[in-house]
């Protein structure tokens, strides 16, 4: 064999040997990924709003994974059944139970007003519910906090308030406050924050001094979730975007037109159903021409009288309240006691109760509770009694009953959303009471 040929082999086989070589050291392919499982999404809620809560309330589970469902009632309410997508729920009619992802599912937490329950403390401290009744705001050590009625989840919203209200979505609040600017003069400031403190909007600031900062104006935000009025010391009216967006607007209103106070502007003054206009009690006369007459009527944003309900002599009405739907008010007369008239001023309805020392509406605009106050002579101890009851009745004033009666009872703060309970105050201590009048 030649060289040259027995050369060519042993290169040949060279290559060979490092190809097999390579071939057998190389790793093992991985195997196939195996295909993404699926999921799908859980979202829990409660009905009413403000009755209860669930866990867990969203989340996201794989295809056939149990999960466990918790309803807790809130007070004064019972766990009924769950509703919505219930075909793989273990138990609807227990709070605790389970629930089989197979799909995505919306269920809902259903719960009814414990009516044994009878008068029942909801809160600790004493503050304003928000519109579900699932949080309360109140002021400790000259802040503002937030937390639910349980006390849990307690969040110091702002350092310094005077004055707030509840956006009527409850997601944020409205508020006033003040801050020194110097020696002699204060910021009067307007703003509006998220009930988490996650933001915080300055919405007007003014100066103002000393004997100003003790007043309390209270802004009040719109229907729709867009504006806040205020009205300043001067009974100016001021609109403005609730997000901050633009700067404040003046209601052109002449201010021989008004009326109220800043009393009087945190019982009656208030928005329009449609977020257009301000409602407001005018003087359709001035005041130097005599006693003047009131009217009850809608301020249009823009400046001017949008119209005008009905009309009465001044002096012969007091606390008057209208109902959220804006279509009748409650007022306490100075003679005869609690009535009901249609915002046209039709069909005035004269209930009987004398005096309604406390006014409030359902959320609904179907049903109406005050608080009266007589004083009852007690032959035991030989003096006079003072006790305050609870009436509730429908927007008409039919079906009046007491519903509760104690002399501790000091006012009325608001309807649960679902109309079966009200919320009270008392002079006992600064808790915050609901009582059944389903």
């Amino acid at each position: 064999m030649s060289r040259n040929k027995l050369g060519g082999i042993i290169i040949a086989s060279v290559i060979l040997l490092i190809v097999v070589v390579a071939v057998v050291s190389r790793p093992p392919s991985s195997p196939p990924a195996p295909p993404p499982a699926d999921t799908h999404t859980l979202s829990a809620s409660v009905n009413p709003p403000g009755a209860g809560s669930v866990f867990p309330s969203s989340g996201s589970y794989e295809s056939g994974r149990q999960v466990t469902l918790i309803a807790n009632p809130g007070d004064g309410y019972r766990f009924a059944q769950w509703t919505g997508d219930i075909e793989t729920v273990a138990n609807p009619d227990a709070a605790s139970t389970t629930i089989t992802m197979y799909d995505s599912y919306s269920v809902t937490a259903r719960f009814e007003a414990d009516m044994i329950a009878g008068p029942h403390r909801i809160s600790d401290v004493r503050g304003k519910l928000s519109p579900d009744w699932s949080k309360i705001a109140f002021q400790q050590g000259g802040a503002l906090w937030v937390s639910r009625l349980d006390g849990t989840q307690k969040t110091k919203v702002l350092s310094s308030v005077r004055q707030y209200s509840w956006s009527p979505d409850g997601a944020r609040i409205a508020y006033y406050r003040t801050t020194r600017r110097d020696s002699t003069t204060y910021w009067a400031i307007i703003g509006i924050v998220d009930s988490d403190a996650s933001n915080d909007f300055v919405l007007y600031k003014e100066v103002i001094y000393f004997p100003d900062a003790l007043s309390k104006p209270k802004p009040s935000v719109s229907p729709d979730g867009r504006l806040v009025f205020y009205l300043s010391y001067d009974k100016v009216c001021y609109i403005v975007p609730a997000d901050g967006s633009g700067p404040p607007a003046q209601l052109h209103i002449p201010r021989s037109y008004l009326s109220w106070d800043h009393y009087e502007q945190e019982r009656l003054l208030s928005w329009s159903p449609t977020s257009d206009a301000i409602i407001a009690k005018i003087l359709t006369e001035a005041p130097v021409r005599g006693p003047g007459v009131f009217a009850i009527g809608e301020l249009r944003l823009e400046g001017g009288i949008k119209r005008i309900w009905f009309t009465l002599p001044s002096g012969v009405t007091r606390e008057e309240v209208l109902s959220p739907d804006r279509r009748r008010l409650a007022f306490q007369q100075r003679e005869g006691g609690l009535a009901i008239v249609n915002a046209d001023g039709t069909n005035l309805i004269q209930t009987g109760l004398d005096p309604a020392l406390s006014i409030s509406w359902s959320q609904d605009s179907k049903k109406l509770a005050c608080l009266l106050s007589e004083d009852v002579w007690v032959p035991g101890r030989g003096e006079y009694v003072t006790v305050r009851s609870m009436w509730v009745m429908n927007a008409d004033g039919t079906d009046r009953r007491k519903v509760l009666e104690s002399a501790s009872i000091e006012d009325i703060q608001n309807w649960s959303p679902d109309g079966l309970r009200v919320a009270y105050t008392t002079s006992a201590d600064d808790g915050i009471y609901a009582v059944p009048v389903g």
